[in-house]
């Protein structure tokens, strides 16, 4: 939870009666409703009306919705007997309130002052973890972000890491906001899992308008079946390098993850172009074609350890950023899969 400090009510004043009023009303309005928000303005007192609202997690049924509300406010009111703002998030639900108007307002601020998650054993399958996580994730907001004004802005995905390991992750918005707005707030608490979670089995960010999680096991309700975001499209193969350890090194292993699937991309795209070539030229030898379709069919040649992408990207200088994404900075790496076309066409020469 988070109180104000700065902005306070004397007790038994008009404010503390507006805000005992709104806190109640929170707990029968939750039997019927997954989300509310409303103010209180008893009196005649200038500036003593009150913003409230209540967001229970899109898969959680009305009767433990309602238990959460109950179980919220009365923390709240404990935890912050004295302040004009306060916000209190629990695993299924959060309430909030203010002496300033939120509503339909995209808000960062405040953030639990931990927001990584319990879990803090690393992962095991660095190479694809971090890709299959930021598409994943990226799946999730597309879909609850397009979920109209007043609608559920909620959505759960999960993807296969290989045998039976599947990571989970979960989204969700206010719905007062708006679908760019949603988009915007989701993005960016995804940007702090780096910090946050890097290299973790299981980890969570929490905004006033929205949060996101993942874990290695399903901890959400599943509303429907639903085919996994990224069926069909086959992810990089793990790095060799798994030994790193330690906060630091976790870290840079989440990024390489993330890093690395983009110059993957751009060694497909470059090594099509040399297939188009090579199947232009009508005359070529045995031993050509045998190179060609020995590096096309080999795993190893769209493999790279992170050494190599620190080599490529300048230890990630600065000098070889050309932009920011939504999972990070993104990096120059022309120079390594240029010369492995070259490399392809001095085989055909």
């Amino acid at each position: 939870h988070s109180c104000s400090t700065n902005k306070t009510f004397p007790p038994n004043t008009t404010y503390e009666s507006n805000l005992h009023t709104l806190l109640t009303s929170f707990s029968s309005v939750a039997a019927t409703a997954e989300f509310y928000n409303t103010t209180s303005s008893g009196g005649d007192a200038t500036g003593e009306t009150i913003y409230g609202m209540f967001m229970c997690r899109g898969d959680i049924k009305s009767q433990k919705c309602q238990k959460c509300i109950e179980m919220a406010t009365q923390k709240i009111a404990l935890s912050c007997p004295n302040s004009k703002e306060a916000i209190i998030w629990y695993h299924e639900c959060m309430v909030r309130y203010s002496n300033r108007s939120f509503f339909s307002t995209v808000d960062e601020w405040p953030r639990p002052k931990y927001i990584s998650h319990h879990e803090t054993s690393n992962i095991t399958t660095e190479g694809s973890y971090g890709w299959l996580l930021a598409t994943t994730l990226n799946d999730a907001i597309a879909e609850a972000a397009k979920s109209a004004n007043g609608n559920k802005k909620f959505a759960t995905k999960h993807v296969s890491l290989g045998g039976s390991q599947n990571v989970y992750t979960l989204v969700q918005c206010t719905p007062d906001l708006s679908s760019q707005d949603c988009s915007n707030c989701l993005t960016e608490a995804i940007t702090e899992l780096t910090p946050c979670c890097g290299g973790k089995q299981g980890g969570r960010v929490l905004f006033p308008s929205c949060f996101v999680r993942y874990e290695l096991y399903p901890f959400y309700n599943a509303l429907a079946p639903s085919p996994s975001p990224s069926a069909g499209i086959v992810p990089p193969p793990p790095a060799t390098n798994s030994s790193n350890s330690g906060g630091g090194k976790s870290n840079a292993t989440l990024i390489a993850a993330i890093v690395a699937p983009i110059g993957v991309v751009a060694a497909l795209f470059i090594l099509g172009c040399c297939i188009l070539r090579w199947r232009s030229r009508k005359k070529y030898s045995s031993f050509a074609r045998d190179s060609i379709r020995e590096d096309l069919t080999d795993v190893e040649s769209l493999q790279f350890d992170f050494a190599t992408i620190e080599a490529a990207t300048g230890c990630f200088s600065d000098e070889n950023k050309i932009g920011q994404g939504g999972f990070g900075v993104v990096y120059k790496v022309r120079d390594l899969f240029m010369q492995k076309c070259r490399d392809m066409f001095s085989v055909l020469s």
